[in-house]
């Protein structure tokens, strides 16, 4: 009798996502290349395979769908956590594709620019993100998507104590490519973060300290990739149980915006510098100082510096009967050239930018299938135990769409070679007939003669 599946309690979930770029957008990253971070959401992975139907094809007669089909993969995963300098060191890197590596003491600062489109093209750095409830054999889900990037993230800083005053929010994409079960062995342990408190932030926006005038009250500060996702689908871009992935994740126009909100000041200065001609403009300053690295000097932290910001809006209002101004920056790029955005973290953690080399992962190359037997004849009487070998780059899985073939193994996925086993049923029809077996890009035929 089998044993049954106790209910699972969503705080079981395990993730770990890769601290290193994948090889390329359909190569899943190594166990010894991913980490395990916590979050503080409860939202799992959202894995949708999107089907159509003939609903409306002409010539059935009516407006009813006798049939469906596999469209393509769609991936997403959303993460809220805490703020913390490890965290937001490998975001700030596989947000823009481009970012460097210098030693702190005992530490290292990651610092990230906006990649340029022109030498380091518009792809987007992909990762694997994987997430488990429960160890295998008693896994309620243990799967890999592959492929992932980062779409947009947002930092928010508020007033109040404890480590909610500092989050995080991000939202990943991906190819649609999804590994179960993940055959991650082990699974990493938990990676000790240094949380950053906005009780530490340094702020200078436009010229005015607002830590030192004691009026900050929050901040938001967001980028965002607008990842191209229908774009990633095209004739060669792969597919997945007979369902299209995305074989490019490209970043489409990207964004940067910075919202806060300050108690009002006397004269009203950000509203002068709003309607001034010309507005007014100036640099920003946004920084955490979290805990020594080690011995020290350096600590952990994060900063972002601006080089050229103007108000886009003021408008007043209040938070707790207090009268408040909440503005609205828009970023400019600096008169002369430089970066438009430098996003830097410090921590401890070595080992984020090891495999890239200075800007994006190029697209993979469509993965491909090959059978060195790519048929076999069976007798009327049907036979069992047969099997076949499968040569691949990529991941893959094996089905059949007919009836009288049974598929015994594998029963989900595998990544490069691998052997397919399956049973083929009696044929009480006189006549021979012919099905296939799809693996991935390729196709086995299975014919079987008449009774």
């Amino acid at each position: 009798m089998a044993t049954a599946s106790c209910p699972a309690n969503v705080r079981e979930t395990k993730i770990a996502f890769g601290f290193k770029p994948q090889a390329d957008v359909a190569t899943m990253n190594l166990p010894t290349e991913m980490w395990s971070l916590t979050k503080t959401n409860p939202a799992l992975s959202v894995i949708t395979p999107v089907t159509e139907n003939d609903a409306n094809d002409i010539g059935k007669g009516d407006e009813f769908p006798t049939q469906i089909f596999p469209s393509h993969m769609d991936a997403a995963v959303p993460v809220e956590k805490y703020a913390s300098s490890e965290f937001l060191a490998w975001l700030f890197c596989f947000a823009t594709g481009k970012a460097s590596k210098t030693a702190a003491g005992t530490g290292w600062t990651y610092s990230a620019v906006p990649s340029d489109p022109v030498t380091e093209c518009i792809n987007l750095t992909p990762f694997t993100f994987a997430e488990q409830i429960r160890t295998p054999p008693d896994s309620v889900i243990d799967r890999a998507a592959v492929g992932m990037v980062v779409s947009d993230f947002t930092i928010l800083m508020e007033s109040g104590p404890g480590r909610n005053n500092c989050r995080v929010q991000a939202n990943f994409v991906g190819t649609g490519r999804v590994n179960a079960p993940s055959g991650i062995t082990p699974w990493p342990t938990v990676t000790t973060e240094h949380f950053l408190n906005a009780a530490s932030a340094q702020i200078t926006i436009n010229g005015i300290d607002y830590v030192l005038a004691k009026s900050f009250i929050s901040l938001e500060f967001r980028w965002t990739n607008n990842v191209r996702l229908d774009s990633g689908f095209y004739p060669g871009s792969g597919t997945q149980n007979g369902y299209a992935v995305r074989g490019r994740m490209e970043y489409n126009t990207r964004e940067c915006t910075l919202r806060f909100v300050a108690r009002a000041a006397k004269g009203s200065p950000e509203y002068n510098a709003l309607v001034a001609q010309p507005p007014t403009e100036g640099p920003a300053s946004i920084k955490l100082v979290g805990a020594l690295i080690g011995a020290g000097p350096s600590k952990h932290g994060m900063d972002i510096e601006i080089p050229r910001c103007v108000f886009a809006s003021v408008v007043n209002g209040d938070t707790d009967g207090v009268v408040n101004v909440d503005c609205t920056m828009t970023l400019l790029k600096p008169v002369g050239g430089g970066d438009y955005i430098t996003m830097s973290a410090t921590t401890e953690f070595d080992g984020i930018l090891a495999l890239m080399s200075g800007g994006p992962v190029p697209p993979a190359t469509p993965p491909t299938e090959t059978l060195p037997v790519a048929s076999a004849s069976i007798p009327a009487a049907g036979a069992s135990g047969q099997s076949f070998d499968v040569q691949s780059t990529a991941t893959w899985a094996a089905t059949s769409t007919d009836a009288w073939i049974t598929i015994t193994a594998p029963t989900g996925t595998v990544t490069g070679d691998g052997t397919v086993t399956y049973i083929v049923s009696a044929n009480t029809d006189p006549a021979p007939r012919t099905g296939h077996i799809t693996v991935g890009t390729a196709t086995f035929q299975v014919d079987q003669a008449g009774a």
